[in-house]
């Protein structure tokens, strides 16, 4: 089974499906949705300008004024730096899962939608940003439909979970998460140590929902992989270990990353078949093309 899908610039993107029941019923629900119902505050992420950087920290601090106003001082306004970024957005995370629960603020939901989305791609273009990179190395798209006409949910099976992968390569394809909280590979990457307890949520469901990864791939993948593997054991002990997460570090069911339930196959550009880009300058120079364009339509094969 295969997923292929159309941009601009006349791109197309083949996938290879891996045979598993949540693929299959995956490829059935993205057959049911179009780009016109996914959301596109946060579907090209990784990929910022400085315009656009301060176009959505300009927002941030706005929507934190529209929510205060309805609860008083319950969000800091803090002014990002290179130093605290991290530390800044953990803090401020920890307040749409609080006050999106809450019945009263009902009328707040799409204000607070919107600031939990800005968080998150804030989360990869500072990253880039303070860096100083300039290569889009984090870059993925969300088809995310989470906010679609159609809110059903489906329940995971088990069998799923030896299918999470917290190692992210070019060309991965992933199920989104679609709950409202944190799971453990997000809380690694943000190094957030004051995401409450009962916001640490584990992923259970699935939609039509999904992340293409087009991030860099490690020039020395065993080194790296190695290193990786060391500061997630770090932050799992730091974080709580066990008596936070619920489980051991290397137990399927803490479900560290995103499935994983595809991978790029091959690549079209202007009708011709080009071989999926390996080093760092080829995987550059199809960023730069991919990041300029838009999602045409998908089907499964």
């Amino acid at each position: 089974m295969q997923f292929e899908i159309n941009f601009t610039n006349n791109v197309t993107l083949l996938y290879d499906i891996i045979d598993h029941e949540i693929a299959r019923d995956w490829s059935k629900l993205i057959s049911l949705v179009t780009i016109q119902d996914c959301c596109r505050f946060n579907h090209y992420t990784g990929n910022y300008n400085p315009i656009l950087l301060k176009e959505r920290i300009d927002r941030l601090y706005e929507l934190i004024e529209i929510i205060n106003d309805s609860v008083p001082n319950k969000i800091e306004k803090v002014e990002f730096d290179s130093a605290n970024y991290r530390n800044a957005l953990n803090i401020m995370h920890v307040h749409f899962p609080e006050l999106e629960k809450q019945t009263e603020y009902s009328h707040l939901l799409p204000f607070l939608s919107e600031y939990n989305d800005n968080i998150h791609w804030l989360e990869t273009a500072l990253v880039d940003y303070y860096n100083g990179s300039t290569g889009n190395s984090k870059f993925s798209i969300k088809l995310d439909f989470n906010k679609s006409n159609d809110p059903r949910r489906y329940k995971m099976p088990e069998s799923a979970y030896e299918l999470f992968n917290g190692y992210f390569s070019f060309g991965q394809l992933m199920i989104h998460y679609v709950q409202v909280g944190r799971h453990s590979w997000e809380l690694f990457m943000a190094n957030d140590l004051d995401c409450p307890k009962e916001q640490y949520i584990p992923q259970y469901e699935y939609n039509a929902s999904t992340r293409l990864h087009f991030c860099d791939n490690p020039l020395d993948e065993v080194e790296y992989k190695n290193a990786f593997k060391k500061r997630w054991e770090d932050f799992y002990k730091r974080r709580g270990g066990k008596e936070f997460f619920g489980c051991e570090i290397n137990d399927p069911k803490i479900r560290f990353g995103y499935c994983h339930i595809g991978n790029l196959l091959s690549i079209m550009i202007n009708g011709v078949s080009t071989t999926v880009p390996k080093s760092i300058e080829e995987i550059n120079s199809f960023r730069n093309i991919l990041v300029t364009s838009k999602i045409i339509d998908w089907k499964i094969k």
